[in-house]
């Protein structure tokens, strides 16, 4: 079969350290492949199927060649049927897998945001939009995840500021979108389009009402830490700040009925608080809340995400069901649910059966959702090759 229809490509093994055994899980893209004594080797074909063939049984042959060894031939059949799916960005299942670009480029060993990050990046975009992906993962702040990973993730925003930032100056705050806009209009460009998530208010996840802002002091060239935390004055007089920056520029750039304030498995204790203020300086800004506080009457989230085992909790899941169906009756909101490090069944970790990933959009099917959120797409260990595990599976 011509290139163009038929991919070749073999498994490359990886240490599980939850079964003490080897899994084949990346895809390698190479012309051949070495095989040690005494191992299997998996071999992954891709047929990507034009949108114009015509129904029928089409009829193929793989051949398999090794050194000192008697070529053998098998059968390869394609059954096409008489239907054809949308392109993959037309897709109606909402699908979102965080990202991470620093983590990107630490894993190619290249500069973040040099030239050569930016050519991997559009390559990632591709593929993410390939998978019918949904939303923009940006950072608003530096390090939003607090280096949960013990790695910090860029800020896309660059906050500056001519000396050291005293109270009652947030007015002499300027900011550069310059790499936002550069990462959001690439994935715009390849096909991930409906949603922009920006992080974030406060640092996540969990209960800390940590908030810092990393800034360039414009007066030295160095990057400064602004210490803070939710709700405090000073927190408070930043984002008085910044908000209407962040709205006007989206509006400029046609993005602002798109993009969402993102908060990662924050409490209610607080939500509430961040509620508080966005519902007084920011009503009009959409929010988008993954498995923490959804919101109350006076503004829900226009994104919920559900873990896992509150849609499984048969008591709990009673409690959210209005919310739901309403969060489902308006096109422009999202309900949907999520995986991460819990739980061991139904996942998506090296050692999970592939039906599982078959399984989540069943899933959100079987709950009335939109559908799936994973972190995250990208997020690799310094050495991915040789030790998969981190911190978590």
């Amino acid at each position: 079969a011509p290139d163009a229809v038929c991919r070749v490509r073999y498994g490359g093994y990886l240490p599980v350290d939850e079964t003490q055994s080897l899994t084949a899980d990346p895809l390698l893209e190479t012309d051949s492949v070495d095989v040690p004594a005494n191992t299997a080797q998996p071999v992954w074909i891709t047929v990507k199927l034009p949108r114009n063939a015509k129904a029928g049984v089409y009829r193929s042959e793989l051949r398999l060649s090794a050194r000192s060894h008697v070529p053998a031939s098998l059968p390869l059949v394609v059954e096409v049927l008489p239907a054809a799916l949308p392109e993959p960005p037309d897709w109606s299942f909402y699908l979102n897998i965080w990202q991470d670009p620093s983590a990107v480029a630490r894993a190619h060993k290249v500069e973040v945001w040099s030239e050569e990050h930016w050519k991997l990046l559009e390559r990632y975009a591709a593929n993410y939009a390939a998978h019918g992906m949904k939303a923009v993962m940006t950072h608003i702040i530096h390090d939003p995840w607090d280096s949960v990973r013990g790695l910090a993730d860029d800020t896309f925003v660059e906050w500056q500021h001519p000396g050291e930032f005293q109270p009652g100056a947030a007015e002499k705050f300027t900011w550069d979108f310059t790499v936002f806009d550069r990462y959001v209009q690439m994935m715009l460009n390849a096909g991930v389009r409906e949603k922009i998530d920006m992080y974030a208010l406060v640092m996540g996840p969990g209960s800390s009402t940590k908030a810092d802002i990393r800034y360039l002091d414009t007066s030295t060239g160095q990057h400064r830490n602004l210490a803070l935390n939710v709700g405090d004055p000073l927190w408070q007089e930043v984002w008085i700040a910044f908000l209407p920056v962040l709205r006007e520029h989206l509006k400029e750039k046609g993005w602002f009925g798109r993009a969402m304030l993102g908060f990662d498995e924050k409490p209610a204790a607080v939500m509430k608080t961040i509620f508080d203020f966005v519902v007084k300086y920011a009503p009009d800004f959409k929010v988008s809340s993954s498995g923490g506080y959804p919101g109350d009457e006076r503004k829900w989230g226009d994104e919920i995400i559900f873990f896992y085992d509150v849609m499984t909790d048969p008591v709990q899941w009673e409690k959210f069901t209005p919310l739901v169906r309403r969060m489902r009756e308006d096109p422009a909101r999202y309900v949907g649910f999520y995986t991460c490090c819990a739980p061991v069944y139904p996942n998506t970790f090296l050692f999970s059966q592939l039906r599982e990933s078959r399984l989540m959009p069943w899933l959100a099917r079987k709950y009335g959702l939109d559908g799936y959120i994973r972190w995250a797409a990208d997020i690799y260990p310094e050495n991915v090759w040789e030790q998969v595990r981190f911190t978590w599976p």
